[in-house]
C-alpha cells in the first residue's frame, strides 16, 4: 500500500503541481479578487509605474466580472476573460480526471511543441487587447 501512494506521487507529481495551482489560482479569483477590483486597488504593477496598461490588464477584473455572469462586462475588460476562464475550469476537470484514471494525458498536451502560427495568433490576440485597453483607457 505505501508503495502504490508513493508510485502516485512520484508518477503524478506534475499533474499534482497544475492542479494544486490552478486551484489555488481559482481560490484567489473568487475570494480575494472580487474585493480587490470592487475597490478599485491597483493590480498591474505595470500600469502603476507606467500610468499605461499592460497586455493583461482587465483579466482579473473580466474575469471577476465573468464569474458574476457579466459577459458584456468582462468582454469590456479583457477579450481573452471568458475563454480562459472556460479553458481554465476545463483544465481543472481534465487533471483531476487524469489524477483519478492514473493517465498524463493533460501533461502531453501541455508539454507538446505547438506549431508557430499558434503563437502568431496568441500574440495578434494580446496585441488587439492591449490596443482595445489603451484606446477604452482601461
Amino acid at each position: 500500500m505505501e508503495a502504490t501512494s508513493s508510485s502516485l506521487r512520484v508518477t503524478h507529481r506534475k499533474e499534482i503541481s497544475y492542479f494544486v495551482i490552478l486551484t489555488a489560482g481559482f481560490g484567489l479569483l473568487f475570494f480575494v479578487a472580487p474585493h480587490l477590483t470592487s475597490n478599485n486597488v491597483p493590480l498591474c504593477f505595470i500600469k502603476t509605474l507606467t500610468g499605461h496598461p499592460c497586455p493583461g490588464c482587465g483579466l482579473t477584473r473580466g474575469s471577476v466580472a465573468f464569474w458574476d455572469l457579466d459577459l458584456a462586462t468582462a468582454w469590456h475588460f479583457h477579450l481573452l476573460a471568458i475563454p480562459l476562464n472556460i479553458f481554465l475550469v476545463l483544465v481543472w476537470f481534465w487533471l483531476l480526471k487524469d489524477l483519478v484514471q492514473k493517465r498524463h494525458s493533460f501533461v502531453r498536451f501541455f508539454e507538446r511543441p505547438y506549431p508557430w502560427y499558434v503563437y502568431l495568433v496568441a500574440v495578434g490576440i494580446v496585441l488587439v487587447n492591449w490596443i482595445r485597453a489603451f484606446h477604452n483607457g482601461l
